[in-house]
């Protein structure tokens, strides 16, 4: 019989609840309709994988990483490119909120913005979210309850994937961080690729839909070539302002071979 693995992204306080340092809208909502059909069909899953969000306060998708030109402190959203260093308009700083000044830091910060500028990104700053050890980095109550449930009724552990612990690279996916380095952390999280072998169809949804579920399904489709990938299109809000990235996503998961359904449609054909 064919086995189907949930993967859930960043199903965390700062994304869900509305107390969250990075609210994603519509998204508890969406975990709350999940919830319910994992509670009436638990057996939609054969296992079920949660990954998390991991940083630290000083990371470089933070304002904490940041100045301006004013010496002032850089504001959530804002766009930092490689040029825009190299003119002194913004500078990165160490942990103690001084300036890098090494060439070794500095231009390890111009090849990374160098890098995603390459593959079609433009590096932003986040409002500071999922600080390992805080509330807003555990997983939301509802999704707890929800694999607590399923864990006890089907008699199998959920596995939770982190990611993003290492400060200067952004880490979207839950495989790789887009800039791996030498920290094993940023590399390909091969662990995570064997366990989904082990399922013919993964089933993917999280948040938010235009950021992190699409790096981690596109590249798990790249990493899992031989299996079936459905997305779910009400379980996968877009941070605002970015639906054309949740679009663009849809499209392009449906290009190298997906099926993206409401999750309602994949409960029929699923049972």
């Amino acid at each position: 019989m064919e086995k189907t693995a949930l993967v859930v992204v960043d199903g965390q306080n700062d994304f869900l609840d509305v107390r969250g340092t990075l609210l994603v809208h519509d998204a508890a909502s969406e975990a709350r309709k999940l919830a319910r059909a994992t509670f009436e069909y638990p057996e939609l899953w054969d296992g079920i994988f949660l990954t998390q969000d991991s940083h630290y306060e000083f990371d470089i998708a933070h304002p904490s990483f940041w100045t301006d030109n004013t010496q002032g402190p850089v504001k959530p959203f804002t766009k930092i490119t490689a040029d825009s260093v190299r003119r002194g308009q913004y500078t990165p700083v160490n942990t103690n909120g001084v300036e890098y000044s090494t060439d070794k830091e500095l231009l390890y910060v111009l090849r990374y913005l160098d890098y995603i500028e390459s593959k079609g990104m433009t590096h932003t700053v986040w409002q500071t979210h999922c600080v390992m050890g805080t509330w807003g980095h555990k997983i939301h109550p509802i999704l707890k309850q929800m694999t607590n449930i399923w864990s006890n009724t089907r008699d199998k552990e959920v596995m939770t994937v982190l990611k993003g612990q290492n400060p200067n690279t952004e880490h979207f996916s839950a495989f790789e961080a887009i800039m791996p380095n030498s920290d094993p952390r940023t590399q390909l999280n091969e662990t995570f690729v064997d366990e989904l072998r082990g399922y013919e169809t993964i089933v993917w949804c999280g948040w938010a839909g235009s950021h992190c579920l699409p790096a981690t399904m596109l590249d798990g489709m790249k990493y899992l070539p031989y299996q079936n990938h459905i997305g779910l299109s009400d379980v996968s809000a877009p941070v605002a302002g970015c639906k054309m990235e949740h679009v663009k996503f849809f499209n392009e998961a449906t290009k190298a071979g997906a099926r993206i359904t409401p999750l309602h449609n994949h409960i029929r054909t699923a049972l």
